[in-house]
């Protein structure tokens, strides 16, 4: 399934499922600001990987690129609102500050690395015999650019 022009596509081994209490929307939002970013910033052939990772407290939503990453006084300064890296690409700087806004109204946390995007969402158990309203998260793929 093509992501962006010339790319594609692939899923890896199915995870069992995990769910977080989150704002309504907001996993989908952050996603979507998150992969924004890096298929625009991954350089032409690199892969953008996705990867769902859970354990008995945490849930993490981890989205790594292979493009020109963030220096530490970048990564201070990229969760604010109109900060923009790359002044020469379109955008209007509030990709990462909507990001990080939604985490924490979610209970979780935004983490910037060089290359890679950590999301970070406390554990949820749904009472006995809760109905969910939405289906859990996608499994984890990689986006080839």
């Amino acid at each position: 399934m093509p992501i962006a022009r010339g790319s594609s596509s692939r899923r890896g081994p199915t995870p069992p499922p995990i769910v977080v209490a989150a704002v309504p929307g907001a996993i989908e939002q952050i996603l979507d600001n998150l992969l924004d970013n890096s298929i625009a910033m991954a350089p032409h052939g690199s892969t953008v990987e996705v990867i769902v990772d859970a354990d008995a407290m945490t849930h993490r939503l981890v989205v790594i690129d292979h493009g020109p990453g963030l220096g530490d006084q970048d990564k201070e300064r990229a969760t604010g609102r109109f900060w923009r890296g790359d002044t020469s690409r379109p955008g209007s700087g509030l990709g990462l500050a909507i990001a990080t806004s939604l985490a924490r109204a979610s209970g979780g946390s935004l983490a910037l690395g060089g290359l890679t995007v950590t999301v970070e969402f406390s554990a949820w158990s749904a009472p006995s015999g809760a109905v969910l309203a939405q289906s859990p998260p996608s499994p984890g793929r990689a986006l080839h650019r």
